[in-house]
């Protein structure tokens, strides 16, 4: 940002079609007039890998539903029960608390204003 506020970034609209930029996320853009500054190289995709061997031996005996992983609420009781259910192993874990808390920000900011 401060670099940007100093005039020191290049709009990288000019360098691209319409067509083009509708292609990409709007993330990289940043700044009072959001042009495009930042251009996004790299992107990361969320995804939740279940052991379903040890899933349907914990759900057997417990009850546990994978519907429940389907909100953070759920998933954080399931999380509580497995860890009861295996004396003390993880149900998962984030790979990076940054993108976790910066995601939910971003949520909760377009949920606001209607987007999605």
């Amino acid at each position: 940002m401060e670099f940007e506020e100093e005039g020191l970034l290049a709009d990288l609209d000019d360098y691209f079609t319409k067509d083009e930029l509708d292609e990409y996320i709007e993330e990289g853009r940043i700044g009072k007039d959001k042009p495009l500054v930042v251009f996004p190289i790299a992107k990361s995709t969320e995804v939740m890998t279940i052991n379903k061997i040890d899933w349907d031996k914990f759900a057997l005996e417990t009850g546990a539903d994978l519907r429940q992983l389907s909100t953070w609420e759920g998933l954080a009781d399931t999380a509580e029960a497995f860890y009861e259910w295996s004396g003390g192993k993880a149900l998962f874990g984030r790979d990076a608390f940054a993108n976790y808390i910066l995601t939910g920000a971003l949520h909760r900011t377009a949920g606001k204003s209607g987007r999605s």
